[in-house]
């Protein structure tokens, strides 16, 4: 497996490759980080692939009421409570569009609300993954990109998996 720099244009091709028309199974929850696992059964032809999005910087549930964003001084865990009661809803639901952008939010459009992932100021002191999208099953192979990652370093760089 080797690893490539994407553009940001790359980097929303791929995500959506990997997750518009994938719908929300589950998710998890650990000290720092959350995973939200979509199955997508358009990757590969009579095939439903898992795909994973893992993540550890502040995310919201937002609808098209929402006045707010996410404050950089919210206490995480605060947000990540508020978080998990609202994504709950989305179980079962497809990702109807997404996309990137150049700060490394990643948008999830599922139906009438967004999920939104955010860099924020604590992310920029590891080189590790703010967030990830990974393929997991027995046939991801048969996809050119098997992962995403946005890591927050000297700047925000998008990686993908090949």
């Amino acid at each position: 497996m080797k690893s490539l720099i994407l553009t940001l244009a790359q980097a929303n091709a791929a995500t959506q490759k990997l997750l518009v028309g994938a719908y929300l199974d589950s998710f998890s929850v650990t000290s720092v980080s959350v995973s939200l696992q979509f199955i997508n059964p358009a990757l590969v032809q009579r095939t439903n692939l898992l795909v994973d999005v893992d993540f550890t910087c502040p995310a919201a549930v937002l609808s098209p009421f929402s006045k707010t964003r996410i404050a950089e001084d919210e206490d995480f865990f605060v947000e990540r409570s508020v978080f998990i009661s609202q994504v709950f809803n989305c179980i079962g639901k497809v990702i109807d569009r997404m996309h990137v952008e150049a700060d490394g939010r990643l948008v999830l459009v599922i139906e009438d609300v967004s999920v939104e992932l955010h860099v924020s100021a604590d992310d920029w002191a590891d080189d590790d993954s703010v967030w990830s999208i990974a393929l997991h099953g027995a046939d991801a192979h048969h996809s050119a990109i098997s992962a995403v990652s946005c890591i927050a370093d000297e700047s925000i760089l998008f990686v993908a998996d090949c």
